[in-house]
C-alpha cells in the first residue's frame, strides 16, 4: 500500500460510502499524526520548504476549508490531542478533526474537485498516519 493509499480514501472505500442514501448528512472524524518533517514528492513543483508536518497540514487546511465550504460542508473543530486515555500506550495522535457535510454526495463530490485534489499533496506530505471515520449525524 502506498503512502497516498494509506492517507486518502481508496476507490473501493468511496464506492462503499456511495452505497448509502446520497442525501444523508454525515460527519467525518479524522485522527491525525503528523510527520516530524514534511515529505513532499520530488516531482512537486510548489514550495517544498523544510517545514514540519503540522505546517504542511496548515497549507492543506487553507485550501481544504474553502473547498469544503463550497460543497456545503464545514470544519466543526480541529483540536490537538495531548493524551490517550483508553487505547494502546504507544499509540499517539496529534490532532482530531471533525468535518460536517450536508450529504454523502457532497463529500463524494469534494473528492473529485480539482482544487481539493491539488491540496492533497500537502495532506500526504504532512501526515505519517491517519484514520477517517464516516459518521451519521445524531
Amino acid at each position: 500500500m502506498t503512502t497516498y493509499e494509506r492517507l486518502t480514501p481508496t476507490d473501493h472505500q468511496l464506492a462503499a460510502l456511495s452505497q448509502g442514501a446520497p442525501d444523508e448528512p454525515i460527519m467525518m472524524v479524522s485522527l491525525l499524526r503528523f510527520r516530524a518533517r514534511a515529505a513532499y514528492p520530488r516531482d512537486f513543483d510548489g514550495p517544498k520548504d523544510d517545514i514540519t508536518g503540522s505546517e504542511a497540514f496548515e497549507r492543506f487546511n487553507e485550501i481544504a476549508r474553502e473547498r469544503i465550504r463550497t460543497f456545503g460542508g464545514q470544519v466543526i473543530w480541529g483540536v490537538p490531542v495531548f493524551m490517550t486515555i483508553v487505547g494502546p500506550p504507544n499509540e499517539r495522535w496529534d490532532e482530531i478533526l471533525v468535518t460536517s457535510f450536508p450529504s454523502r454526495q457532497s463529500f463524494l463530490d469534494l473528492q473529485t474537485d480539482a482544487e481539493y485534489e491539488g491540496a492533497l499533496v500537502h495532506w500526504t506530505a504532512a501526515l505519517a498516519e491517519c484514520r477517517i471515520f464516516a459518521c451519521r449525524r445524531g
